[in-house]
This record gives C-alpha cells, structure tokens and sequence, in this order.
C-alpha cells in the first residue's frame, strides 16, 4: 500500500511540475523565434533565389569555361547570401543555406543547359 502512494505521489508531483513550466521556454528561445523569417518572406527569398539564378544560368552560358562558369555561380550565390542577410539583418543563414541554395543551383543549371542547348539547335 506504501509503494502505492508513493505512485500517486510522483504522478501529482510530476504533474503539478508540468503546470510551472513556461510555455516558450527561455528568454533566448523567444529571441530565436523573433528572428526567424515569416512564411511569405521565406517564399520571397527563395523566389528571389531563383531569379539569380536563372539570371547567372544565362551569365554562365556566355561564359566559355564550365568550370569558371561553376565557380561564378558559387561566388555569385555567396555574395548574394551575405548581402540579404546584411540587409535582412539575419544572424543565421539557416534558411539561405537550405531552400534557397536548393533553388538557386537547380534553376541555375537548367537555364544553363537550356542556354547551351538553345545555341546547338540555333548552329544547325
């Protein structure tokens, strides 16, 4: 009967601990979650990533080297990242570094391609 109580006991103390916790944690958590990016900007930014890089697909093109044309696109990207962090005022680049470099280097190689593949048919 002793064992049984004390049972009871640690699940009313448990739960009573589980009333005073805070909700969002501590003051740096709440700091955390003012600095992250709403929905329609992150759609934004990455919409905007994806503009570069159609836009760096065709400077790629006109450059002859692929891999000059490569290292362009990188450089281009990572300026591009600390700039809209800058004015974003963004601490962590954890979006940047995710949805948008996904974005910025696919569209990137298929406007590319479709560039180069665009002056083969036209040399015909």
């Amino acid at each position: 009967m002793a064992e049984h109580e004390k049972l009871e006991e640690k699940k009313k103390t448990s739960l009573e601990e589980s009333k005073t916790l805070p909700i969002l944690g501590s003051d740096e958590e709440k700091k955390d979650k003012k600095e992250e990016l709403t929905k329609p900007m992150e759609r934004n930014l990455v919409l905007l990533f994806a503009v570069f890089g159609a836009v760096v697909g065709y400077i790629s093109f006109l450059i002859v080297s692929p891999l000059i044309a490569f290292v362009a696109a990188i450089i281009i990207y990572i300026v591009a990242q600390t700039g809209i962090k800058a004015v974003l005022k963004l601490k962590t680049g954890k979006l940047l570094s995710g949805n948008a470099l996904v974005v910025y280097f696919v569209v990137w190689l298929v406007a590319w391609t479709l560039f180069y593949n665009l002056q083969l048919i036209a040399s015909y």
